[in-house]
């Protein structure tokens, strides 16, 4: 008969070991769905504003979108600083375009994030620096997505990857 793993444990580490299993379900218990309602760029409902509030609260999150059609930015995004799965319609339906030269990246990952673009067109980005549509800093994942016409002084027009 073997003996349950916990029971070679102190009573002491026990409980470190169960409070670090408490903290981790806590964590995950955070992780959020959110979902684009509008194309216009700031507001209610848009992907700046979605994506301010999925940097603001911690775990792992999702966003979808109720729309189809273009949403033009005035700037690039927030950075990300969260794990994130960006899941669009696909890309006829939906594309995400900058709005003339030096607008900035349409989107930007840190270091710290894990993230999924998927079912998007990136588009009419327009960097300074490094990357017109995306800049990578992280662990980033980009399917059934076009990315085109964007354009970067300097590393990736459509893409800069330094993850």
């Amino acid at each position: 008969m073997k003996t349950p793993f916990l029971s070679y444990l102190p009573k002491k580490r026990i409980e470190s070991v169960l409070g670090g299993c408490a903290l981790l379900l806590c964590l995950e218990a955070t992780a959020a769905n959110f979902l684009v309602t509008t194309t216009l760029d700031t507001g209610p409902g848009s992907l700046r504003q979605i994506m301010t509030q999925a940097n603001a609260a911690p775990g792992s999150h999702q966003i979808t979108f109720g729309v189809t059609g273009v949403i033009t930015l005035v700037s690039g995004l927030p950075p990300v600083d969260v794990n994130l799965t960006v899941a669009g319609p696909g890309i006829t339906n939906l594309t995400i375009a900058g709005s003339g030269t030096n607008t900035g990246s349409v989107f930007t990952f840190n270091s710290n994030s894990v993230s999924t673009l998927s079912g998007l067109t990136i588009g009419s980005g327009s960097s300074s620096n490094n990357g017109g549509g995306v800049v990578n800093f992280g662990n980033l994942t980009i399917s059934q997505s076009l990315i085109a016409s964007n354009n970067a002084a300097f590393n990736g027009g459509g893409i800069y990857n330094a993850g």
